[in-house]
């Protein structure tokens, strides 16, 4: 149910978005850094997205690829849960002044994952989910910005997801 509200919150965002502006810019965004899967049986793993959107009027629209990361089970270390995802989003960029800024994305995911023992596939899965975050930016110059950033993804393969990354952002 979650999923169709959020979902009609995004076409209702997009619409005003893309109302009157005339002047879109295209950017990408790359990040690396660490997920965690919910609870403590799970080490945490490297992640890493990319991501390219549309800059409208009042928000931007987003899609992407994120490798949420190969998580160790600590029990027994030769059990493993792989997890990437497509997103779309409708994001926004909050700006404090030319410099700094803070950035709130909401969106869907088509999520697969793959369990594994010792190498050896045991199974995959895959799905829709949703997923919020939001990220301080850094701008160094009108085509350039860093940020911070902490994404949570629900319900993939039931569980969550939590990412913090450090990325780059370039604006065309």
């Amino acid at each position: 149910m979650f999923v169709r509200y959020l979902f009609v919150i995004m076409i209702v965002c997009a619409a005003d978005a893309y109302a009157g502006d005339v002047n879109n810019r295209v950017y990408i965004s790359v990040a690396a850094g660490t997920g965690t899967l919910n609870g403590n049986d799970y080490e945490q793993s490297t992640t890493g997205y990319t991501r390219i959107g549309v800059n409208f009027q009042h928000a931007s629209l987003t899609a992407g690829y994120v490798d949420l990361g190969k998580f160790d089970y600590r029990r027994t270390a030769k059990t493993y849960t792989k997890a990437r995802a497509y997103t779309f989003s409708v994001d926004k960029l909050f700006q404090f002044d030319r410099r700094v800024g803070l950035h709130f994305k909401a969106g869907l995911c088509v999520w697969r994952t793959e369990t594994g023992y010792l190498g050896s596939n045991l199974g995959e899965d895959n799905g829709t989910g949703t997923f919020i975050g939001f990220a301080p930016r850094l701008r160094f110059n009108p085509h350039t910005s860093v940020f911070l950033g902490m994404e949570r993804y629900f319900d993939i393969n039931g569980a969550d997801i939590t990412t913090v990354d450090v990325g780059l952002v370039l604006d065309f």
